[in-house]
């Protein structure tokens, strides 16, 4: 959806100080759950007149609702049909159908390789690479080149217990599976017992798993956290898993994407009577021969996932490509400073008071305010991507993050609102549009940090705000 606003970008900024036509506080001091937090809001119109205005200039840690500003940036800049790309290249010489010599899996980020589902359509077009190549056996091994994303997979403020989680997996230049690892978890009878645990699919036989974990009381939930770290083997399993949970398969972080990839398509190959001598991680050398090269669906798909289900991995990446793509360096600082001059560049970035420094917002070092989430979001409706962006938010009541919230609002009322959850230990972000068939339409950003209530509490009074811009 494209919309042409009548006003300039320019002046966008001018309307956030404007006197607000609907008095919030009145609402904010009845809602009891706020009580000691610290609360921004901010609405206004498409045409950029202030409808709500509560500390809406004020930072604020905004958990999830960083992926608007990671997608947005990402997809003005680099477009919505932007694509990763993975190379497939072999050093030495053919003999008699006999590679003397390695395969390289030259990774360029992409996150959907084995993700979600199974990995065999990209190795098919691998192996009909080689096939088309002449090669039948390999004397060296298969080599995972994830190089292209250098330095830290994760960003060092991320809290310990996250990295070890399916949601606070780092990123790599060769990714699998999302970079997960996943384990099959069932509970004993009684709280103290052992859990009985197995590792699925990836497998990673080079790892050492210690169990340190056991069956927890009932209602406690699951309570499992992976510590690994980069280039170690070992990793334990540590906390509990209820008794009364049913057993299910939990996801934790893989540090070692490329050799996993490495080994899984040295796997696949063998099993078409390919062999190999083995798998490893490894940096293409430059006199290899590039065979081909898979691509990934493009970008305007891949955020689609990213803002609907909140994912971590899938924002971290984009992320990490922009710094890349736009400044040759995908590491954290240089990644920030890229999307500031993104945002800059198309007018979103204000005076430029807010901290970057992820893109998930999993870090609670990220601050921005709800001025500059609706100023951004109201600059994303004048671009070609517009439909783009907009298609990736899910509507509350109906799908992604947001399928429940707003639920005490008409469904046609409650369906017209396009918008991104964020959530951590004492923060609530929701920030969208409202598009209404009949009606007038804003834009909106609700930030809560530093509340003691309870998550629960902390949705319903989040949904009171939007309820009483709306006039329900």
């Amino acid at each position: 959806m494209k919309k042409t606003l009548c006003l300039l970008i320019i002046a966008a900024t001018a309307c956030f100080v404007a006197e607000a036509r609907i008095n919030i506080d009145d609402c904010l001091k009845n809602i009891k759950a706020l009580k000691g937090a610290h609360v921004g809001v901010f609405a206004c119109t498409l045409d950029g007149d202030t409808l709500a205005f509560h500390n809406g200039n004020e930072l604020f840690v905004p958990a999830s609702n960083m992926k608007l500003v990671t997608t947005a940036s990402a997809i003005a800049s680099l477009g919505g049909d932007y694509r990763y790309r993975t190379g497939i290249a072999v050093s030495g010489e053919v003999q008699d159908s006999v590679l003397c010599g390695n395969v390289y899996i030259t990774g360029g980020g992409d996150p959907t390789v084995a993700y979600p589902g199974s990995p065999e359509k990209v190795f098919i077009s691998w192996m009909d690479m080689l096939s088309a190549a002449g090669i039948r056996k390999i004397e060296g091994k298969v080599i995972g080149d994830g190089g292209s994303f250098p330095g830290m997979k994760e960003h060092p403020s991320w809290e310990l217990a996250d990295t070890g989680t399916y949601y606070g997996t780092g990123t790599s230049g060769l990714q699998f599976a999302g970079n997960t690892l996943n384990f099959r978890v069932s509970p004993g009878a009684c709280p103290g017992d052992f859990l009985q645990i197995e590792q699925t699919y990836p497998r990673t036989p080079w790892m050492n798993f210690i169990y340190d974990c056991t069956t927890g009381k009932k209602g406690t939930g699951d309570q499992l956290y992976l510590y690994t770290a980069d280039y170690s083997e070992n990793a334990v399993l540590r906390g509990t898993y209820a008794c009364d949970k049913k057993p299910k398969v939990v996801g934790c972080s893989n540090k070692f994407p490329e050799l996993t990839c490495a080994r899984e398509f040295a796997l696949f190959l063998e099993s078409r009577g390919i062999p190999s001598g083995g798998f490893a991680t490894g940096v293409t050398p430059v006199d290899a021969v590039k065979l081909g090269e898979t691509l990934s669906a493009p970008l305007s798909e891949i955020i689609v996932p990213l803002n609907r289900e909140s994912d971590n991995f899938l924002a971290e990446t984009i992320f990490r490509t922009m710094g890349r793509e736009l400044s040759g360096d995908a590491g954290y600082d240089s990644c920030a400073k890229v999307e500031r001059a993104v945002l800059d560049s198309i007018g979103a970035g204000g005076d430029g008071n807010f901290v970057i420094v992820d893109g998930s917002g999993l870090s609670s070092s990220n601050l921005v305010s709800p001025a500059l989430i609706c100023r951004l979001l109201r600059i994303m409706l004048e671009k070609d991507v517009s439909g783009a962006f907009l298609s990736s938010l899910p509507r509350a009541g109906i799908d992604g993050t947001v399928s429940s919230f707003l639920s005490g609002l008409p469904d046609e009322v409650r369906h017209s609102f396009h918008l991104k959850s964020g959530s951590m230990g004492g923060v609530r972000a929701y920030s969208g549009y409202y598009l209404p068939k009949n009606g007038t339409p804003f834009i909106f950003s609700v930030i809560i940090n530093n509340s003691p209530s309870s998550a629960s509490r902390l949705v319903s009074a989040a949904g009171e705000i939007i309820s009483s811009i709306v006039g329900y």
